[in-house]
């Protein structure tokens, strides 16, 4: 087992075209569980990106975070989130299970 250097985040698409135009962009936000400020971590991934990798670095061991993905579309609209989930930074890093389908949270 190696030791965990990065929140992992990956999503789907979208199945249809919503009313204001097919995906552009993702963005993807966190906060801490308990609450606190949601902060956008990464903004405007391109369409093709279904994936984000949030260094543990920024993070605090023992703190659980709750993150979030949106998609916009090329007139800068903004979806509702899609929650990925919550995770807990270890103390003690280890190598973390494979991600469910869909929206998910893993430590890789």
């Amino acid at each position: 087992m190696g030791t965990v250097s990065n929140v992992v985040l990956t999503w789907t698409p979208p199945s249809a075209v919503g009313p204001t135009g097919p995906v552009v962009s993702f963005n993807v936000y966190r906060a801490p569980a308990t609450g606190g400020a949601v902060v956008q971590i990464a903004k405007a991934l391109p369409a093709a990106t279904l994936t984000y990798s949030d260094p543990i670095v920024d993070l605090v061991a023992g703190t659980a975070y709750r993150y979030w993905v949106t998609c916009v579309d090329a007139s800068g609209n903004e979806s509702g989130p899609a929650q990925a989930g919550s995770i807990s930074i270890p103390f003690v890093a280890t190598v973390g299970p494979n991600p469910p389908a869909d929206a998910s949270v893993a430590l890789q």
